[in-house]
């Protein structure tokens, strides 16, 4: 993420990593940009979602004045349930808070509805 008003300096850079062991269908979309609305964002078609869960996420925050690091967030997926249709039950996450990030935390359980 850049900040576009003050000459494109950098503000934060996500790495995700996904666990290739694992094919799941209609994974959320993580989109790692901070916005106010990053808890809506899983919801919106922004393009290719995932064929796979995260493994994990690792996120660099900058001092978009000076370009020096300021944190690292490393956050950890993993313990998944997946369905015999390949729908993905739950999964945990453990390490840092990835703030800003539509990406879950802790233990959480997923639910479908059909329209």
């Amino acid at each position: 993420m850049t900040a576009a008003s003050s000459g494109n300096l950098k503000v934060l850079e996500s790495t995700l990593t996904y666990d290739n062991s694992l094919k799941i269908k209609n994974w959320i979309y993580t989109f790692p940009d901070a916005l106010e609305g990053y808890v809506y964002l899983t919801v919106l078609n922004f393009g290719n979602h995932a064929a796979n869960p995260l493994k994990q996420v690792v996120t660099k925050i900058y001092d978009p004045s000076s370009g020096n690091l300021l944190d690292t967030w490393t956050t950890n997926y993993g313990n998944y349930k997946v369905d015999l249709n390949g729908y993905l039950l739950s999964g945990e996450a453990s390490g840092d808070l990835q703030q800003g990030i539509a990406a879950f935390y802790g233990k959480t359980n997923f639910y479908y509805s059909c329209h």
